[in-house]
């Protein structure tokens, strides 16, 4: 018997590829690429995250790409990082980064629909160049568990020297 393999690839922006999602500005992520080791190669790529919510509780998921250039090197720190009661981590999956940012009230302080609060926070982790050129830095993404908004970093280029 013969087998028939078959690879797709969907080419769209970020914003057609999440389809029925919207844009929030309840989140704001922000994504730079740094020299970390720049004599073993190495790039620290920090994700920065704003959320606003009147809710005691949002969990949003969050995925960033690897550029073609370069590979995982390993978590910056530890994998979790903590701030005014929010939480973010990244774990690597091959060119792929997937994690979680999730904000909370302190149960004595729960004020769902009362206050508007501001929480921020960030994730890092290490890249190493693999190839030297320029290339395309993709747009992390985090989406909202509960309303299904997103939002998108800015996409930009990096370059391995």
């Amino acid at each position: 018997s013969e087998a028939l393999a078959v690879r797709a690839s969907y080419k769209a922006d970020m914003e057609e590829a999440l389809g029925d999602k919207y844009s929030t500005s309840d989140i704001v992520i922000k994504k730079t690429i740094s020299p970390y080791d720049e004599e073993m190669g190495l790039y620290k790529v920090t994700v920065s995250y704003t959320v606003k919510t009147d809710r005691d509780s949002e969990y949003f998921t969050l995925t960033d790409t690897i550029p073609a250039g370069a590979r995982f090197f390993r978590s910056y720190g530890n994998d979790n990082t903590y701030s005014h009661n929010s939480s973010a981590y990244l774990t690597n999956q091959g060119q792929t980064m997937t994690g979680a940012i999730y904000i909370w009230n302190k149960p004595d302080t729960l004020l769902s629909g009362l206050v508007e609060r501001t929480y921020t926070g960030s994730v890092s982790y290490i890249i190493r160049g693999a190839v030297k050129g320029e290339f395309v830095s993709e747009s992390a993404v985090a989406v909202n568990n509960r309303t299904g908004s997103f939002s998108l970093s800015e996409r930009g280029t990096f370059e391995v020297e």
